[in-house]
C-alpha cells in the first residue's frame, strides 16, 4: 500500500482495488474496503451491497450525501480487531460514525476533521486504545470544524487512564478528556467537545 500526501492536506489514495464506485470518489471506496478488511468484514452480521454494489450508498450502514460519504452506522455488526486510521481519507466528509457494540482494538478519530458524532461505546477496547483515542483527538483539536463535536467512548470500554492533574501539557487520558471539554486558558482555539467515557 502506497499512500501521498496531497496539496489539500490529505491522503492521495495510490491503492488498487477492482472495485470501481459510482457515486463516491475512489479513495473514499477504497477507504472502506480497508475498514471492512480491517474489521472481519465477511464475519459482520450483515455486509449487504458492501463490496459488490458500485452504489457505495446502498452499502449496509454507509450513508452517502453530495458524492461523499457523510455517515457510517455500523453497530452491533460484529466488527472485530483493529479498525486503526483506515477511515483517515474520509476525513472531509464523514460527520457521524457509529461502531458502538462490536469488538474493535483500536480506532484513530484524530483525522476526521468534520466529526460532529462519534460513537465507540461498548467495545472491550483497552485502557490504551480508548487513551490513545482522546490523545489522538487532543493533538489535532484544532482542525475538527463541527461546533459541537461529541465522543461516545464508554460502555465496557476501559475508562481512561491516570489522574486529572491541572498541567498545561496533559499527559494521561483522564487529562486529555478534560482539557478536550474544557478550554482552560479560555483562548478559544478549539471547540469543546462532549465525552462519554
Amino acid at each position: 500500500m502506497s499512500m501521498l500526501l496531497g496539496a489539500w492536506g490529505g491522503l492521495l489514495d495510490q491503492e488498487r482495488y477492482d472495485f470501481v464506485p459510482t457515486d463516491v470518489l475512489q479513495i473514499e471506496a477504497n477507504a472502506l474496503i480497508r475498514f471492512y478488511n480491517a474489521t472481519g468484514g465477511a464475519a459482520w452480521t450483515s455486509a449487504t451491497n458492501w463490496l459488490t454494489d458500485p452504489v457505495v450508498n446502498n452499502w449496509q450502514g454507509v450513508t452517502v450525501t453530495g458524492g461523499h460519504v457523510t455517515q457510517i452506522d455500523l453497530n452491533t455488526n460484529n466488527l472485530i480487531g483493529a479498525a486503526g486510521s483506515t477511515l483517515a481519507p474520509l476525513a472531509a466528509w464523514l460527520t457521524n460514525l457509529n461502531v458502538s457494540t462490536n469488538a474493535l482494538t483500536s480506532l484513530d478519530l484524530s483525522m476526521l476533521k468534520a466529526l460532529a458524532v462519534a460513537s465507540a461505546t461498548d467495545n472491550g477496547m483497552s485502557q490504551a486504545a480508548v487513551d490513545a483515542v482522546l490523545l489522538g483527538i487532543y493533538n489535532k483539536r484544532t482542525a475538527f470544524t463541527d461546533a459541537t463535536p461529541e465522543l461516545l467512548i464508554g460502555g465496557t470500554n476501559a475508562a481512561p487512564g491516570g489522574v486529572y492533574q491541572y498541567s498545561a501539557a496533559p499527559s494521561t487520558g483522564l487529562e486529555y478528556e478534560y482539557k478536550l471539554e474544557n478550554d482552560d486558558d479560555a483562548d478559544g482555539d478549539y471547540n469543546l467537545w462532549t465525552v462519554t467515557v
